[in-house]
């Protein structure tokens, strides 16, 4: 019984990697069966590049698009320059 050509985990980190570059790293060791410190490994040797998440889940200012706090509506240093 004759096999496919084996496709490599870097190959799959790839090829998800290109589809949908904003997973987090246990995002991508799950569809991979990985852990997330080996998807870190695999893509530093690859040399890709992740976007990184400013602050994530943090709100966010409406003016300057800086941090703000959850229940005021605009960030300090905005807060202050409206008053």
């Amino acid at each position: 019984m004759q096999r496919g050509p084996r496709t490599t985990t870097k190959e799959k980190l790839l090829q998800i990697f290109e589809a949908s570059p904003d997973l987090t790293l246990q995002e991508y060791g799950n569809r991979l069966g990985v852990t997330k410190e080996r998807v870190r490994q695999l893509i530093a040797c690859l040399g890709l590049e992740r976007q990184r998440r400013k602050h994530a889940g943090q709100p966010i200012c409406p003016e300057c698009g800086g941090r703000k706090s959850y229940e005021a509506k605009l960030c300090r240093a905005c807060w202050w320059q409206s008053r």
